[in-house]
């Protein structure tokens, strides 16, 4: 049995979501030392911070930021094509990213918090990867009439320090929207062996679990509503053939890049110190988190 808790991006259905996962479950609370002014400090942090935004001070070397499944490369070893890992970075501030989450999520990765001192200058949305079809959509007027309420009627928000992650993958551009759309799967034998994302992509439309998925059976039970998600005004079934022939689709980035939570690297020797987040060098970007002119001069001095 698994425990998944209320804290999640990455939505996946584990067993016991009513299990809460916390740093508290084993240590104490306070966690720090009160007696010392380094414990008492640490210890003021923790309304506005996670355990793991200190104790995940970077990732694997090898971790992926951003992978390109529409690019394939030839691995000599194993003798396969694979996609093409576009970019790697680990280090706080690049491969981590750090942003206020109070727990809940979009429905494509994206962590929903605010700043707590309801300045309206966070924001967790901001598509840098905007689709031509929705170069005039109004992004930051739709995060303050939806988004913005959400996110402040929600719990309290903490920093939290997440994987940074895109992919590209083709889309069936029949089923867009200014979020996102579907993803049209690979059939993977193929793309391993011949390297062809295309051709993939149509040999796996023709089975008959893609016929069933745009006939009307799992439009009016599954898809109306999850394309709703993503904004997009239904099912659109018609698109079924141009995929099938390979036309209207290509790989594309999400448009905003997830961020996926991350627990799995927390250690106690090397933790971020004060001077990590504080002073010219830090790896937060205060203005990015949402805080004033005169909070960001503050928050920048060395400690």
């Amino acid at each position: 049995m698994m425990a998944k808790g209320t804290h999640t991006t990455t939505m996946m259905a584990n067993d016991l979501p009513h299990v809460e996962v916390s740093c508290l479950d084993c240590h104490d609370d306070p966690p720090h030392d009160e007696t010392s002014d380094m414990g008492a400090a640490l210890n003021s942090h923790l309304d506005v911070m996670a355990c793991q935004t200190c104790h995940i001070p970077s990732l694997h070397p090898d971790n992926v930021t951003r992978r390109d499944f529409g690019t394939t490369e030839f691995e000599e070893g194993p003798g396969i094509y694979i996609y093409h890992d576009e970019l790697k970075l680990s280090a706080p501030g690049e491969g981590i990213n750090y942003v206020w989450w109070n727990g809940d999520c979009t429905f494509l990765g994206n962590p929903i918090g605010d700043n707590p001192n309801e300045a309206g200058l966070y924001t967790f949305y901001n598509a840098q990867y905007r689709w031509p079809e929705f170069e005039d959509f109004d992004y930051e007027g739709w995060f303050e009439e939806v988004m913005r309420p959400i996110a402040r009627n929600g719990r309290p928000s903490k920093i939290y320090p997440m994987k940074r992650f895109n992919g590209r993958q083709h889309i069936d551009l029949g089923n867009i929207g200014p979020f996102g759309g579907m993803f049209v799967p690979y059939n993977l034998p193929d793309y391993y062996q011949n390297g062809d994302p295309d051709q993939a992509a149509r040999l796996e439309m023709d089975k008959s679990m893609m016929g069933m998925m745009y006939g009307w059976m799992f439009k009016i039970y599954m898809l109306d509503r999850f394309m709703s998600y993503m904004d997009i005004d239904g099912w659109n079934l018609d698109s079924f053939e141009d995929v099938k022939a390979g036309r209207n689709t290509e790989p594309r980035w999400v448009p905003t890049d997830p961020m996926l939570e991350i627990s799995h690297a927390i250690r106690l020797d090397g933790a971020l110190s004060c001077n990590n987040c504080h002073g010219p060098q830090g790896v937060m970007d205060w203005q990015e988190l949402g805080y004033t002119e005169e909070e960001i001069k503050a928050l920048s001095r060395s400690r």
